[in-house]
């Protein structure tokens, strides 16, 4: 039963990756904005960053789900989890909470022309992404990863050594973001051309610090549950 339900967990989230990935070419029509030719292309994106990850996450976690004789691939999916299920924590809850304070911070206004003049512009339009499709991209792999990690895994066997491998993959996204933007002379969200260099350092050391905390809280989540689940198996064995 459990490895059913794990497979039906993990076929779900691949599906919805699939989904997400499929999703970008028409999330670039509807923007208007096609900074995926511009240098490091989508890979400038810490969401899809995120959802390429997660999905490889998921394949191997499914592998592992029907090849269990094959260790490695428990390992490697084990690691990944490690630093991919906080960075999409953290996603979450960076998207949406900008998303309701300012979309234009996440994805830049369309340009409204006046007809009779087209040189003319009249004012500029929010562009919201459509619902489902935005749960798939911002929502759902932090979801499906979380769901994984207290329901069918185990705790990590290094809390610090997990920790320093989401602070490693802060570092290197906020290395390359920085280098993305040298070289095109803009970000991948408007949020970060707003902000000075010191205030962009700011923001990379506040979301490490709040990915290496959401590590301890999913682990500190993960021990409850397992300790519900065994005073519920107690309790059925005295009846």
């Amino acid at each position: 039963m459990a490895t059913t339900l794990k497979v039906a967990l993990h076929s779900l989230g691949l599906a919805s990756c699939y989904y997400g990935f499929s999703s970008i070419e028409l999330i670039s029509q509807i923007t208007g904005n096609d900074l995926f030719l511009l240098y490091g292309g989508r890979y400038q994106f810490l969401t899809l960053c995120g959802l390429y990850l997660t999905g490889l996450t998921l394949v191997l976690a499914l592998l592992n789900d029907l090849l269990p004789t094959i260790p490695a691939l428990k390992s490697i999916k084990t690691f990944l989890l490690g630093f991919v299920m906080p960075a999409e924590v953290l996603i979450t809850f960076l998207y949406w909470g900008l998303r309701a304070l300012d979309p234009s911070l996440l994805v830049p206004p369309r340009d409204v022309y006046d007809p009779l003049d087209p040189t003319r512009v009249l004012r500029q339009e929010v562009i919201l992404i459509p619902l489902f499709m935005d749960a798939t991209l911002h929502a759902f792999p932090g979801l499906f990863l979380l769901a994984d990690f207290l329901l069918f895994s185990e705790p990590f066997k290094s809390i610090r050594r997990t920790g320093l491998s989401c602070i490693a993959f802060t570092i290197a996204y906020s290395l390359w973001v920085e280098k993305c933007a040298s070289v095109n002379q803009r970000f991948p969200y408007p949020l970060l051309d707003l902000l000075s260099a010191p205030q962009r350092a700011a923001l990379y050391l506040t979301c490490g610090v709040i990915v290496s905390l959401v590590l301890p809280g999913c682990e500190a989540a993960h021990r409850a549950l397992n300790r519900s689940e065994k005073t519920i198996r107690s309790s059925k064995k005295r009846l």
